[in-house]
C-alpha cells in the first residue's frame, strides 16, 4: 500500500496511524490558533496505532505503539494507548482489542500488561509482515478465550 492509500483507508474507516505529540507548556494551544501553528511549538514522540490488517484473516482491530527512546519509561505510550482505545470504544464501539508483539520486546509485553491485555501465547500470524511471523497475542480482557473465533489458531 502506498502512502496515498493508507491515508485514504484511516479517513475511510478512523483506523491508522495516530502522532503524539508533547505541547509546549509556555505556548498557547487554543483551539482558536491554527492547528499548524500550535504543532510548531510542540515535539513529536511518538504514535500509537489501531489497526485491522484484513490480510490477516482477523476482523478485530490490533493496537501497537512506538515512540522515541529518550521518552520510553515515562508514560506516553501508556496514556497514548489508553486514550486511543478510549476514544475508539466510547465513539465507535469497538471493544475488542489485540496487541502483537515480539517474545524479546520486554517492554512491550510489560506494557500489554499494564494496559489490561491477556497474554495468550506465541503464534504465526500471517498479514503483519510479509510472510508468517512469530508473534506473543494480547488480547483485551473479556475477550473469547478461543483465538480460532478471530482467525487465529
Amino acid at each position: 500500500m502506498q502512502l496515498d492509500e493508507l491515508e485514504q483507508d484511516q479517513a475511510n474507516t478512523g483506523f491508522g496511524r495516530y502522532l503524539v505529540w508533547l505541547k509546549d507548556p509556555s505556548s498557547d494551544h487554543s483551539p482558536s490558533i491554527p492547528l499548524a501553528i500550535r504543532l510548531e511549538t510542540c515535539q513529536m514522540i511518538g504514535g500509537t496505532t489501531l489497526k485491522i490488517r484484513p490480510a490477516s484473516g482477523c476482523p478485530i482491530p490490533d493496537i501497537g505503539f512506538n515512540f522515541y527512546k529518550p521518552f520510553w519509561g515515562k508514560g506516553y505510550a501508556n496514556e497514548a494507548t489508553t486514550a486511543l482505545m478510549r476514544y475508539f470504544e466510547e465513539e465507535r464501539g469497538v471493544t475488542e482489542v489485540f496487541g502483537f508483539t515480539d517474545a524479546t520486546n520486554l517492554e512491550a509485553n510489560k506494557l500489554f500488561g499494564r494496559l489490561g491485555f491477556e497474554d495468550r501465547g506465541v503464534k504465526g500470524l500471517k498479514g503483519i509482515r510479509e510472510g508468517e511471523i512469530q508473534c506473543v497475542v494480547w488480547a483485551k480482557k473479556g475477550m473469547n478465550e478461543d483465538l480460532r473465533v478471530y482467525g487465529i489458531s
